[in-house]
């Protein structure tokens, strides 16, 4: 635990009496170039970063904490303290001091993503100067910044790029708004989420469309909201989400017939997720104006 702590945290952790053998701590990672994402489970332990610590910090990474279960106390190196609870966000550099620790008899779940600091530039500054501080818990902005970590904490280390930098975005200006920005941040917040969850989606679907049995349901899960959620958040764009995966199915197999003139149409639409020939000819003809023979035989003239 002790070694784990100073590796991903930049951590001392102190057992502050308990035995060794009593205490345990689960953790899983997930790496990626701009972010990771711990997932640790932890009986007594207090974990603290000195200011000496601090200023030797060989990373500049923002961290994002989202309790799970049970609570804790943080202190941060202006010696503010405050409790967390499940659901509580707490945001902090991992070149700033802070002592936290469990309630006590309790065991400890929570979620960190570690960000490049400079994936984050509406909120590094003053994360840097204030130290370690708890998001505002009430109000729709502190709902849409919970609901939004929840739905990326467990995708953000393996999303492609395209998929990254709206999320960071987003999830920059979110943090930005719950920290005190102008009020007009807020308008941009709920934007920025509404983009790169949309971008999320596009590329999800793009990613499955050769499962026939893609629905709105497993986009919905993907980023961790509701179909009803994923419906609407299409008919923002006037669109259907289930439109959006028939027209992506049909630009597959339209790349896909000027690509490889030799393979069948029949092999192409199954490949582009189609259960039957009749929907892919009823589908490619809705959106290309014309049936896929016709589109291959254009692209060949």
């Amino acid at each position: 635990m002790r070694d784990a702590a100073y590796d991903l945290f930049n951590l001392e952790a102190d057992l502050d009496g308990a035995e060794p053998e009593r205490v345990y701590a689960d953790l899983r990672l997930r790496r990626g170039p701009a972010v990771s994402m711990v997932e640790v489970c932890t009986s007594w332990s207090i974990v603290r970063r000195t200011r000496a610590r601090a200023s030797a910090s060989p990373t500049d990474h923002l961290l994002l904490y989202r309790i799970a279960e049970g609570g804790s106390t943080f202190r941060n190196a202006r010696g503010e303290q405050f409790l967390t609870r499940p659901g509580s966000i707490v945001v902090g550099s991992q070149a700033s001091a802070y002592t936290a620790a469990p309630a006590p008899g309790r065991h400890w779940k929570f979620r960190t993503l570690r960000i490049d600091a400079g994936r984050l530039p509406q909120v590094v500054d003053r994360v840097r100067r204030t130290g370690f501080q708890l998001l505002p818990e009430a109000g729709q902005i502190a709902a849409l910044a919970s609901e939004y970590l929840a739905g990326l904490e467990g995708r953000l280390a393996a999303m492609s790029p395209d998929e990254l930098d709206p999320a960071l975005q987003a999830l920059d200006t979110l943090l930005a708004a719950s920290l005190g920005a102008p009020a007009d941040v807020l308008e941009d917040a709920g934007r920025a989420v509404h983009a790169a969850r949309i971008a999320s989606a596009r590329g999800y679907i793009e990613r499955l469309v050769s499962n026939p049995h893609l629905t709105p349901e497993h986009v919905g899960r993907h980023l961790g909201i509701s179909a009803r959620q994923v419906h609407r958040i299409f008919a923002r764009e006037g669109l259907s989400v289930t439109l959006e995966i028939r027209r992506l199915r049909v630009a597959r197999a339209q790349a896909m017939l000027m690509r490889e003139p030799a393979r069948s149409v029949t092999d192409i639409a199954l490949a582009c997720g189609f259960d039957s020939l009749a929907t892919f000819y009823r589908s490619f003809r809705a959106v290309a104006g014309m049936t896929a023979t016709e589109w291959r035989c254009e692209g060949t003239a």
